[in-house]
């Protein structure tokens, strides 16, 4: 009877052997494919990862080309509106100058000074006047210097000036007098 059962072992053993690397030939194959499942879940991952940052260097060429755009378009719009603005200083200076060499009508001067005020201040353009007491150079430009007896040294505003926020368009024009010894 003991070889009754050692052979009954021995088949059941070879049977349990046979089924066991059946199932290890089995788990092998499936941890095979997980392997190569997550080999080809890592290589998608650094696809998306550098699909992301080619996406975002997009996103900031876009970002930098909309601002030099609009940076452009801002630049345009000033060139244009400052073109605009030197012609009306143009004509502000000669309205100033043809009034400084006769006397017209008080009330057309008037008119005529309230229009144009709307105008500039319509395009933000400060007027550069008023009394002067020294030079600056930063808004004052000097087209004559003379010398006068000695109580009528000063400086004496010939053209107002213009600026737009704190960019002189055209400094106010000056005669300094010196005083005489």
């Amino acid at each position: 009877m003991d070889d009754f059962f050692n052979i009954l072992n021995k088949t059941i053993s070879d049977k349990a052997i046979g089924e066991l690397m059946l199932a290890k030939t089995a788990l092998e194959e499936k941890h095979e494919q997980i392997d190569k499942k997550d080999k080809s879940i890592k290589e998608l991952q650094g696809k998306n990862r550098k699909l992301g940052a080619e996406l975002e260097e997009v996103r900031e060429m876009l970002s930098d080309i909309e601002e030099t755009q609009r940076a452009n378009d801002v630049e345009d719009f000033n060139k244009g509106t400052e073109a605009v603005i030197n012609d009306i200083i143009q004509i502000i200076s000669r309205y100033d100058h043809a009034c400084g060499s006769e006397n017209p009508n008080t009330e057309v001067r008037m008119l005529v000074e309230n229009i144009l005020e709307l105008l500039v201040n319509g395009y933000g353009l400060e007027i550069i006047d008023g009394p002067v007491d020294e030079v600056d150079p930063a808004i004052h430009q000097v087209v004559e210097v003379i010398t006068g007896d000695e109580g009528d040294a000063g400086i004496v505003r010939l053209a107002r000036g213009y600026m737009i926020g704190k960019k002189i368009l055209s400094p106010m024009k000056v005669k300094v007098i010196k005083a005489g010894i």
